[in-house]
């Protein structure tokens, strides 16, 4: 299992707590899913939305393989009592379609993600140009 931990700061990031470990609540252990061998976070970073929800973009694979045939699916990690307790959502896309993504709330309150796509490749690494988004009517856990 990928270790995952969160910080907090109660002063504009001038001092921070100790880094506490949320792995076995905030992803799928690989020894019942090898897809979640490695688990990355954003990038760039998470968002609060209206609710309080806090929702952390992420992605898992068998392995680290950002190209076609590759196994990144996209998923949010998310915390509804500020960072407190952490869970896992649906994956937004089947494995091997998708890898670093980003969320957004939109005024309606959904939440839209924007991941890069990793299929459609023209043989040469880093020159996908496709793009795939997907909404979310609860807050990000099911799209």
């Amino acid at each position: 299992m990928q270790t995952m931990v969160v910080t907090f700061s109660d002063d504009e990031g001038v001092h921070w707590t100790a880094p506490r470990n949320i792995s076995k609540s905030a992803q799928r252990p690989a020894s019942s899913d090898p897809n979640w061998s490695l688990v990355y976070t954003g990038p760039p970073g998470g968002i609060q939305t209206k609710s309080g929800r806090l929702l952390c973009p992420s992605h898992h694979a068998h392995v680290n393989n950002a190209r076609a045939g590759g196994t990144d699916a996209s998923f949010m990690v998310y915390s509804d009592d500020f960072g407190e307790t952490w869970h896992f959502g649906e994956d937004v896309t089947p494995a091997g379609f998708s890898g670093e993504n980003q969320a957004v709330q939109l005024a309606d309150g959904t939440v839209l993600a924007s991941m890069r796509v990793n299929g459609a490749w023209n043989g040469s690494y880093h020159h996908n140009h496709t793009h795939l988004f997907a909404r979310s009517l609860d807050g990000g856990i099911s799209w």
